[in-house]
């Protein structure tokens, strides 16, 4: 009983397809089906000539035939090989009627409501065997019930769609038009309502957490999934799953899945074992002429495939086409990426076919395709793939500034990867969204966007960031927090770095109620999946003029033509709060910037070098040293320091560098100095302001005394 509650358990959720039987001899490697006992005291055997009985099996028995000539075919008995008549036997398929569930029902190992049973699920497809009283004998792939007949609705040829309608009409109380038979395993996004109907008004059933496994059995047009919930059946929203497995990454697999080449016996008689050894057990033997896939050859043996079936066999008896191009097929010669997380590669060209995962962004090599399939090889093994799940697409690797870069960025905020606004800024922020993109995908963490990160990330298929469909709850803390504070930051919501602390409490509530209120969403302050889809949105709505920020303090902070601001302008602000091991140029060039802007406000000193009070170069001098970088000490010594590159323009200047100004009459033209942080801002130590402050030189005085920049990093 058990082994039989399992199996049900499992094969009554999936779309069974019974395999047919050929009505010629089979070939050495055979395929297997089921078969009914019509005889009423069948004998067993344990050899072929059927010389010595093992036992003996009664009527309506339902075995597995594994093997079978015009007389004897060989099935399993008792967990042995075993041998009968053929006379005595025939195919479930041929004596039964097609049947499904048309409610859940429970299934008895006996025609008695006082035996073990287990619940079988609407719609589960059956087998139909005899009819007696209110009792029905049904099979499933080997195993025989009874249930009662009130449950059983006998159908036509549309087995699948006929399922489908007892399932989901069940489910719902309705017919199942509109509805599409799916069957495929999905994860929820987020905390998933589950209902007894397809309406938010119906029952709820309960709630599925954030990555839950489902099963799903059903979609239909109008955005609802019908889904395997506590051995019953229930709906949710279908925008609330993605399809695939709980699991973040998949396996590697061990070896392509092969179809090998087209071989053809040339021996008269070819003996087929199971291992590369006459001494192994002997699987059959192949006539001449007949057709196998040779996956491969070593060793004067011919590892090879028939009809799912695997042996070994001399290479000498089978002649292979050594094109290796399948039949439809146009030959090539290209190299590409897998682009999705659920790429399986296939034996043949069949969903149904046995199939192994394969990595997403394994380079592959295309040998053929037509314009579903491609035909790929790797280490001398073949197999399958559909063409849309691969890219051939080329790319120039983005490694610094331009405007591929902001189309890259654009794509990684849309992915809820990016947390600023996309520019042509190779920075840190940029660096930091590519890693993050390359960790989802299981790629080496470069901070460069080679061509395997665009192919995925361009296909359509790119993983989404989990921040997305996770959500987040107040008073939550950790990296996430941080990371929609900066991207609330970099919108204009939240003004002070201090409020990028990673704690999910007042400030950030009310960040998020103020850009909810600018995109049309309910002002609640929730981080749910609709406010951050929206708040990682290219198109994301940025502070309305005139509003004040979450984080706003009451002194007025200067703006427009006025020289001194006390806040770092909208999307200018660096949130690398820390130095990365290995750092590159424009991660210590963001640090550097971060531990600038954290003095805004701090008194300007003559000759003060920080922590708490600067001049000019005392804070450009400061915050260098913290990446390593020793400035001399003047702001007069480090404008003419020719050891770093000279900037002319102001369009040439890059975030990071040093800006100079001429702003004693002397005889030099350097006098004051501050780190330009884009856009036309750079931040300083005023003796005007008498603070740190960030001004901008593309107008008014700064722009009049300008004289260069410098490069330091």
């Amino acid at each position: 009983m058990n082994g039989y509650r399992k199996t049900l358990k499992r094969l009554t959720a999936a779309l069974v397809a019974v395999l047919l039987l050929l009505p010629c001899a089979a070939p050495a490697l055979a395929e297997t089906f089921y078969a009914v006992v019509t005889a009423s005291d069948m004998t067993v055997y344990g050899e072929a000539s059927m010389s010595t009985a093992l036992g003996s099996l009664p009527k309506n028995t339902v075995v597995q035939i594994t093997g079978y000539s015009s007389t004897i075919a060989k099935i399993s008995y008792n967990g042995k090989a075993g041998y009968a008549k053929v006379k005595d036997l025939k195919r479930v398929d041929e004596t039964a009627k097609k049947a499904v569930l048309s409610a859940a029902a429970p299934v008895y190992m006996s025609a008695e409501e006082t035996g073990k049973s287990v619940l079988a699920p609407a719609g589960t497809k059956l087998y139909l065997l005899a009819r007696s009283g209110d009792w029905a004998m049904v099979e499933k792939s080997g195993y025989i019930g009874y249930v009662k007949v009130e449950f059983v609705t006998e159908v036509g040829d549309n087995w699948d769609a006929a399922a489908a309608d007892a399932a989901v009409g069940t489910a719902s109380g309705t017919t199942a038009s509109g509805v599409t038979v799916r069957d495929f395993e999905a994860v929820t996004l987020a905390k998933t309502k589950v209902y007894k109907k397809p309406s938010t008004k119906a029952k709820a059933l309960g709630s599925l957490k954030s990555g839950a496994q489902v099963t799903v059995k059903a979609t239909s047009s109008n955005g609802w999934a019908c889904i395997e919930y506590k051995k019953k059946y229930g709906f949710c929203k279908l925008s609330n799953l993605r399809e695939g497995t709980a699991s973040a990454e998949l396996p590697d697999p061990d070896t392509l899945v092969p179809t090998g080449k087209s071989g053809t016996v040339t021996s008269k008689t070819l003996a087929v074992y199971k291992e590369a050894s006459k001494k192994s057990k002997k699987l059959g033997t192949l006539k001449k002429g007949q057709i196998v896939n040779v996956i491969s050859t070593k060793d004067g043996w011919a590892y090879i495939e028939l009809k799912g079936n695997y042996g070994y066999c001399s290479a000498k008896g089978v002649a292979t086409d050594d094109s290796g191009v399948p039949s439809g097929f146009k030959q090539t010669d290209v190299s590409a990426t897998v682009i999705s997380t659920d790429a399986r590669v296939y034996a043949s060209v069949s969903t149904s076919a046995e199939s192994a995962a394969i990595k997403l962004g394994t380079e592959v090599k295309v040998v053929a395709y037509n314009d579903s399939w491609a035909c790929i090889s790797q280490d001398g093994q073949y197999g399958f793939i559909p063409v849309k799940l691969l890219s051939k697409a080329s790319y120039t690797a983005i490694d610094g500034d331009g405007s591929a870069l902001q189309t890259l960025l654009k794509a990684l905020l849309a992915g809820g990867y990016f947390d600023a606004v996309p520019s042509t800024s190779y920075n840190a922020a940029a660096i930091a969204a590519i890693k993050r993109f390359q960790s989802a995908c299981g790629l080496e963490q470069t901070g460069v966007a080679d061509q395997t990160l665009q192919r995925i990330l361009f296909s359509g298929y790119a993983p989404v960031n989990e921040l997305l469909y996770k959500g987040l709850s107040s008073g939550e803390k950790g990296e996430n927090v941080s990371r929609v504070q900066a991207r609330l930051y970099a919108l204009g919501y939240l003004t002070k770095t201090t409020s990028l602390d990673g704690d999910y409490g007042t400030t950030t509530v009310n960040a998020l109620k103020l850009f909810q209120t600018a995109s049309g969403i309910t002002a609640n302050g929730a981080a749910d999946t609709a406010t951050l889809k929206a708040l990682y949105s290219p198109e994301a709505k940025k502070l309305p003029s005139g509003t004040k920020a979450a984080d706003a303090s009451s002194t007025k902070t200067s703006s427009g033509s006025s020289s001194y601001l006390d806040s770092v302008p909208s999307g200018l602000a660096s949130i690398t709060g820390s130095l990365p091991s290995h750092a590159s140029a424009a991660e210590k060039l963001e640090y550097v910037i971060y531990l600038a802007q954290g003095k805004l406000g701090k008194p300007y000193v003559y000759g003060a070098t920080g922590p708490d009070k600067f001049d000019c170069s005392g804070l450009t001098t400061w915050a260098f040293k913290a990446v390593g970088v020793a400035l001399k000490r003047s702001a007069y010594a480090q404008g003419y320091d020719e050891s770093f590159t000279k900037i002319e323009g102001v369009p040439s200047l890059r975030r990071g560098d040093l800006v100079f100004f001429n702003t004693i009459s002397d005889s030099d033209l350097s006098d004051h100095v501050g780190i330009y942080l884009g856009e036309g801002y750079f931040i300083h130590a005023s003796s005007g302001g008498h603070r740190v402050v960030v001004s901008n030189l593309t107008t008014g005085f700064y722009n009049r005394v300008y004289s260069w920049g410098r490069r330091v990093l």
